[in-house]
Order: structure tokens, then sequence, then C-alpha cells
């Protein structure tokens, strides 16, 4: 992952960690001028690397993800488990 892409990743988890209901594609896709399709991988990236990422739907089924602990203690990267 470069450098740019690590920084919009830790701004899109401040952004789902101050935001009550999380951030939704179309608020990646305006925040960060980005197309849909890059907005979800921004998404995937967001649930692969941190462990308290939960998404909820909205009435009009709009998905929204974000990070329950506030921030920035809710950066804790995910600890992988060894494998013996």
């Amino acid at each position: 992952m470069s450098f740019a892409k690590a920084q919009d990743l830790l701004r899109l988890a401040q952004m789902a960690a101050s935001r009550r209901r999380g951030v939704s594609l179309d608020d990646i896709c305006s925040e960060f001028d980005v197309s849909r399709r890059t907005a979800q991988r921004m998404t995937e990236a967001l649930d692969a690397t941190f462990s308290n990422v939960t998404t909820t739907d909205d009435a009009e089924r709009r998905r929204h993800w974000r990070l329950d602990a506030p921030f920035p203690s809710s950066l804790q990267p995910r600890q992988e488990t060894a494998i013996e």
C-alpha cells in the first residue's frame, strides 16, 4: 500500500469514528473524489485493517461503516493469530 493510500485509509477511519451513523459509499465518493468501485475497495480495506468496524443499513438500504470505539483509540490494527 502506498503512503498516500495509507493516509486516505486513516482519514476514512477518522471519518467513520467521528460520525454517529458512520460513512456511506456516497460520503466516501464525495469526500475523496473517487468512483463508487474505489469507495468499495476503501471500505474493504477499512474492514480488513480495523477489528472494530460495524456495518449497518439504513431505511433506503444504504450501508454505513462505523468504528465503534472513539477515535484515536479505535485505530488499533488487527492482531493476526500465529499459525503453528
